[in-house]
């Protein structure tokens, strides 16, 4: 490995594999200081460190130069001067990693000095593993601890990884916390490349992608501190009316993973898409406010014949059923039915179509 190395902040045993630690930042001037100390505390002879600040509205660029200033700090800083979003601002870094492994540093969250070690520990180990990921406790915004461990003591990681990112386990919706991992950058190149910029969970779609094709392990350890806060993307789209951009962005992320996948991993994504498209179906009547009225019938078009052609390939009775009372919700919310969707009402009890017909007048729409 050269010493010429952009970025290069510690390079002490060139018998050791390079880690490049990438850190990106978007106001988190608050906390992005907290996510650098603990990567320059990481025991680990050779890193290589990028710093991203997609334009924060806060202060966190100056906080980032001053904190490189005080530390002397040999790194590659991308400090933009517009937005580009979480995926374009990645794909700007890959070019310039150099190391073997790939550890994020969110800008808001932490690790602990023996991450990388435990972590390279199983990499190194067995060259088909591609991603490692971890245990990890939750702090506050004063970096509090909240949740001493995400996943119980006794907890068993899954034997088949895709599935389990796609549709959880063990009652957890999440087995892969992106804050936790450490990757084989050939595979992430391998098997994601650059990220699509119209996608919000580039994380989601790069752990599919990677553990439809590769090993993925898990080290029981708590070895991150994840910082929940409220301004977060998770948390904000996982509320309120943006719930729906959260699941029309999770179909998106399903349908571009879809031609890199085996039979098996095609029929559970087909499932799931009936599931999420039943949700969103429900969650647009419901939020119907949220978007404008020609939007709202458009999607909720778009939705119905997805689901048609879905349940025609993959799809139950009770799915078939589902479908139905969406339909009829959609229907009393002014998306008549069409002639595709009107043989799916025989799925509804007798009374339903009954009230369905003569009480809301719509079986001629």
């Amino acid at each position: 490995m050269s010493q010429e190395v952009r970025g290069l902040v510690r390079f002490q045993d060139p018998q050791k594999p390079l880690v490049t630690l990438l850190c990106v930042c978007y106001n988190h001037a608050k906390y992005v200081e907290k996510a650098l100390d603990s990567g320059l505390a990481l025991d680990y002879p050779n890193l290589q460190l990028i710093i991203t600040d997609d334009c924060s509205t806060d202060n966190s660029q100056q906080v980032i130069q001053n904190w490189i200033d005080r530390n002397e700090v040999n790194c590659i800083f991308l400090a933009h001067q517009q937005n580009m979003g979480l995926c374009a601002t990645v794909n700007e870094a890959l070019p310039l990693v150099s190391g073997k492994y790939l550890q994020p540093i969110p800008g808001d969250d932490f690790q602990y000095p023996e991450k990388l070690k435990k972590h390279m520990a199983v990499l190194e180990a067995d060259e088909e593993v591609a991603l490692v990921c971890g245990n990890y406790c939750t702090v506050n915004e004063h970096g509090e601890i909240m949740e001493p461990r995400f996943f119980e003591e006794n907890y068993q990681f899954p034997e088949n990884t895709f599935k389990a990112i796609l549709t959880g386990h063990a009652n957890k919706g999440v087995v892969v916390h992106s804050p936790t991992v450490l990757i084989r950058f050939s595979a992430l190149m391998q098997y994601v490349g650059r990220y699509p910029e119209d996608i919000l969970q580039e994380d989601f779609f790069a752990w599919l992608n990677i553990s439809a094709k590769a090993k993925v392990a898990y080290v029981p350890e708590v070895l991150t501190a994840y910082r929940v806060l409220s301004t977060s993307l998770s948390q904000t789209l996982l509320s309120g009316p943006k719930r729906i951009i959260y699941l029309q962005d999770h179909l998106k992320v399903l349908d571009r993973l879809k031609p890199n996948l085996n039979k098996e991993q095609l029929e559970m994504v087909t499932r799931d898409e009936i599931k999420r498209y039943l949700k969103l179906g429900t969650t647009l009547n419901k939020q119907k406010q949220a978007v404008s009225p020609e939007n709202f019938k458009s999607e909720l078009n778009r939705i119905h014949e997805k689901l048609i052609e879905l349940l025609t390939a993959k799809g139950s009775k009770e799915q078939r059923q589902k479908f139905a009372r969406l339909l009829v919700r959609s229907a009393q919310n002014g998306v008549p039915l069409v002639a595709t969707t009107k043989p799916y009402l025989k799925y509804l009890p007798l009374s339903t179509r009954i009230k369905y017909f003569l009480n809301l007048k719509l079986g001629s729409s």
